[in-house]
């Protein structure tokens, strides 16, 4: 509408066919931990979980819709902000152990004569909707100085609705882990044939749904010291760059990652192997990388 200000739209459909791994009938065993809500006391037990895959699986379809706008009031400053939508069918995954012996069924094998869990069946299916929108947002700000040229930029998402089959996940970790907002701030510096970034990394904290109940109401403490929290904490990295433009064609770079050495957040619900959400969060504290490229 105006040489400062442009708004901009998009729809769209799309669809995914089912990977080999996900239509494969080969089965998968170990070991989980649930709590049996139909025996006494609700117990933590331990049982052989079998996850299969189904070759009964449909594609995937989608619509997505993204509206917003880009506002450049100076050449120095940029900012933009776009909403989203997207509406998955048919979308393939897989159900918590916990909520297959929530729902009972045959899915949960039991012993007939004690009545205990002995094994819970698992395996990806076609969820019947999946809705997720959020916001999206792009700042940047430049500025010359007799020091050098500096430039600010944030990226930054947040997450509004992650909806599965109506059941709201976002700020949670009951399907995957979804933080409501992360983001990502840098400066920039640059003067002659140097420059140097420095950047700041967020992750917002979210809510802990994956461990049993027991693990959140004090214990003996004979063997518990204290209960765990309701909360994944929110996690902070910073890297710094640097590059040295030696020659036109050839740059030599150098970066420190994770400066201050931070360790993923503690979070043995997402994956008691691991112990930390790996879909989420390197376990590499602090990395040197150097690299040099020569453009002919």
């Amino acid at each position: 509408p105006t040489g400062e200000l442009l708004f901009r739209a998009n729809w769209g459909r799309g669809f995914r066919a089912p990977t080999l791994p996900e239509i494969s009938p080969s089965v998968a065993t170990f070991f989980v931990q649930v709590i049996d809500p139909f025996q006494p006391g609700s117990p933590i037990v331990q049982a052989s979980g079998v996850f299969a895959g189904n070759p009964e699986l449909d594609a995937e379809k989608s619509r997505s819709t993204t509206v917003g706008f880009v506002w450049e009031p100076t050449n120095n400053i940029n900012l933009s902000v776009d909403w989203y939508e997207i509406n998955w069918s048919n979308i393939v995954g897989a159900d918590s152990f916990q909520a297959i012996v929530n729902a009972g069924g045959p899915q949960v094998i039991r012993d007939p004569v004690t009545g205990q869990i002995v094994t819970i069946l698992n395996q990806f299916r076609n969820f019947s909707s999946q809705l997720t929108s959020g916001l999206d947002f792009d700042a940047r700000h430049n500025v010359r100085t007799s020091y050098g040229r500096f430039a600010t930029r944030l990226n930054a998402s947040y997450i509004s609705k992650y909806e599965v089959e109506g059941t709201e996940f976002a700020g949670k970790n009951g399907f995957g882990s979804i933080p409501r907002f992360r983001g990502v701030l840098s400066l920039d510096w640059e003067q002659g044939a140097f420059g140097l970034t420095g950047r700041a990394n967020y992750i917002h904290s979210y809510e802990q749904q994956l461990l049993p109940g027991s693990f959140f109401v004090p214990q003996n403490p004979a063997f518990q010291t204290g209960t765990y929290p309701t909360d994944v904490p929110s996690y902070t990295t910073f890297d710094l760059v640097g590059r040295w433009n030696v020659t036109p064609k050839f740059t030599v770079t150098g970066a420190i990652v994770n400066l201050t050495d931070e360790k993923p957040p503690y979070d043995p619900g997402a994956s008691g192997t691991f112990i930390y959400d790996f879909t989420q969060y390197s376990p590499f504290g602090i990395t040197f990388r150097l690299g040099a490229q020569y453009r002919f």
